[in-house]
């Protein structure tokens, strides 16, 4: 048996972080390489067994199964039902505990599976630098973003609107929903100001799916 595991630090508390990974369909909001993505027969997205069917980017299809989801561990653990790489008894967990220091989230996704003879190599690179560690990117993104609208400062620089329109345009062009019917981005179509504050317009910024409508202000911060 073969395992990989990586981790990470978002500059986010773990019930933030947390609030978005705990949604089962929900992966092509925080993972680059993901599509779309549909939950079988209905089911709601945090219920153990249901199976989440998904599209990435290269049109390849997957299929995988939700087989433990703790709020109180703030861990889910999922396996592979159907995929085009030779990933066999694949089963993963992702894991969230706080860095008190600074009110943090450390992340760690470990996964185990076995491979063809030959492929190990291939097989452990594909899962650490294609799934697992292009996650933490675009979560690190995710959480600076959320971190803005809500008045902290983070570190790191501008986040341009690349994702954002990319995302728009893909679900537009698919006229297919994640949740009952509804489809869309993260920002709801509207412009999203993302990164350290003194980098942000003095301009309205509305998040829909935030519910915040407020005004960045370069010495009062964030007013609503």
């Amino acid at each position: 048996m073969l395992e990989v595991a990586t981790s990470t630090i978002f500059e986010a508390p773990t019930d933030r972080v947390w609030a978005i990974l705990r949604d089962f369909n929900g992966h092509d909001r925080w993972h680059p390489i993901v599509a779309e993505s549909a939950i079988e027969r209905g089911e709601p997205a945090d219920r153990v067994g249901c199976v989440r069917h998904f599209r990435l980017e290269d049109g390849s299809e997957l299929r995988e199964r939700l087989l433990a989801l703790s709020d109180l561990e703030q861990s889910f653990t999922y396996c592979l039902l159907d995929t085009p790489v030779p990933l066999f008894n694949y089963v993963a967990t992702v894991r969230l505990l706080p860095v008190t220091d600074g009110d943090l989230t450390f992340v760690s996704w470990r996964a185990r599976f076995t491979t063809r003879p030959g492929e190990e190599a291939a097989m452990r690179r594909l899962v650490a630098e294609e799934v697992q560690k292009p996650m933490h990117r675009k979560m690190d993104k995710m959480m600076i973003e959320r971190f803005a609208l809500g008045g902290c400062l983070p570190r790191h620089g501008f986040v341009g609107d690349d994702d954002v329109a990319q995302k728009s345009e893909r679900g537009a062009a698919s006229g297919r929903s994640r949740r009952g019917g509804r489809s869309g981005d993260l920002s709801g179509g509207k412009r999203q100001y993302i990164g350290r504050c003194i980098k942000l317009p003095p301009l309205p910024v509305e998040r829909a799916d935030l519910g915040i409508i407020g005004q960045y202000d370069s010495k009062l911060g964030w007013r609503r």
